[in-house]
C-alpha cells in the first residue's frame, strides 16, 4: 500500500496532502487482524484520499463467503471507511494493460495462477494510465 502524488479530481490542495492511496486486500486483512495496526494505517493515511478498486472489493466479498476466510474479510470490508471511494477500474485499463504489469510484477517467475498479483497489477497499471490522461484546467 501506498499513496500516489496526485490531487483527486474536484480536490483542492487545502483539502488533504494531494496523496491518493490504493489499498490492497492484504493490506485491508491486515488492519482487520490488529485494531492496532488499523489505528497507524488510518493516522498515516489522514484525510488523503483513500481508492478501493473493484478487484480489491470483489475480493474481499469473494473471500467472506469462504468459511476459512469469512470472519477476516467480513471484519475488513465493515472496517472499510465510508469517505473512502470505491472505483470501477474497467474504464481505465485494459485486459491487456494489466496482463503487460502482472508479468513485470511476476519478474520471470511463474505465476502459481491467472490472478496471482491482480490487484497490484491493476493498481500499477492505474498509475501508469494517470500520466497519459490530461485533466481540465
Amino acid at each position: 500500500m501506498s499513496p500516489a502524488e496526485q490531487p483527486s479530481a474536484g480536490a483542492t490542495a487545502s483539502e488533504h496532502s494531494g496523496r491518493i492511496w490504493f489499498v490492497d486486500t492484504g493490506s485491508l486483512l491486515t488492519m482487520a487482524v490488529d485494531p492496532a495496526i488499523e489505528a497507524e494505517v488510518l493516522a498515516e493515511i489522514g484525510s488523503d484520499t483513500v481508492v478501493i478498486i473493484d478487484i480489491v472489493a470483489d475480493e474481499l466479498n469473494v473471500r467472506a463467503k469462504n468459511p476459512q476466510t469469512a470472519a477476516l474479510a467480513a471484519t475488513a470490508l465493515s472496517q472499510l471507511p465510508a469517505a473512502w471511494q470505491q472505483l470501477s477500474t474497467a474504464r481505465y485499463v485494459t485486459l491487456e494493460d494489466i496482463k503487460d504489469v502482472q508479468d513485470r510484477v511476476a519478474d520471470g517467475r511463474v505465476l502459481a495462477h491467472d490472478k496471482q498479483h491482480w490487484a497490484e497489477s491493476v493498481i500499477i497499471a492505474l498509475c501508469e494510465r494517470s500520466r497519459t490522461v490530461r485533466t481540465r484546467p
